[in-house]
């Protein structure tokens, strides 16, 4: 088991080197990290960028979920069955999707919201890495879309992937409420972010992995 991980592990590794959505990602956390060590900034303020970040997140994927053109609905919800159509089931899981993820993270703003941050930064610095975060997924986004051209994806699988990407702001909203931001131990959260976002966003590219279409004919519906 344990060598299955480390093998697993590996190949993720390899896949971040080659891949330039990884390595901007990482330029990305590593701007975010500079500029709350430059600006001091704290762990709430910190929290609402990487908030930005997944909206950002989940933008993207509600993209493309509608611009799929080869895809399954097996093992979905809906059922194309219920829906009468897999370009119905598509839709409706594409706005189903952007229903529940944005009700998820009105909730996390609401709650960013009640957190006191001691020292507001500029408008600008905040947009710097929302910006730089925004430019990284469109990459990624971009990449997707091209290599989704020759495979079909799962609908069910596109619609969980995205929200692994939440679990390290769970984790950082959890022990991070408790970090003084001074002691350094900030930092300490921000390179763990860093890494499980970097693993995050290989095990979601994992969707590459699907099997190539057997022909050139779609699932057009």
């Amino acid at each position: 088991m344990s060598w299955d991980l480390a093998s697993h592990l590996g190949r993720l590794a390899a896949e971040a080197r080659r891949d330039r959505s990884a390595q901007s990602l990482i330029i990305a956390n590593l701007v975010t990290i500079a500029l709350a060590l430059i600006e001091r900034w704290d762990i709430a303020l910190v929290m609402r960028i990487y908030w930005a970040q997944s909206v950002i997140i989940g933008f993207f994927n509600f993209l493309r979920i509608l611009l799929l053109k080869h895809y399954t609905t097996a093992d979905s919800d809906p059922d194309p069955a219920r829906t009468g159509s897999p370009l119905i089931a598509k839709l409706t899981m594409a706005l189903f999707f952007a229903f529940h993820y944005g009700a998820f993270h009105f909730a996390y703003f609401v709650f960013l919201k009640g957190m006191e941050v001691e020292s507001p930064p500029s408008r600008i610095m905040m947009a710097i890495p929302v910006a730089v975060f925004g430019i990284n997924h469109m990459i990624s986004f971009l990449s997707n879309v091209e290599r989704d051209a020759g495979r079909r994806r799962n609908l069910g699988k596109l619609f969980r992937h995205p929200y692994v990407r939440i679990v390290p702001m769970h984790v950082l909203i959890i022990l991070g409420a408790a970090v003084d931001s001074r002691a350094g131990w900030l930092v300490i959260f921000l390179l763990l972010k860093t890494v499980a976002d970097v693993v995050s966003h290989e095990l979601h590219h994992t969707l590459r992995y699907d099997p190539p279409l057997a022909s050139p004919r779609s699932q057009d519906p």
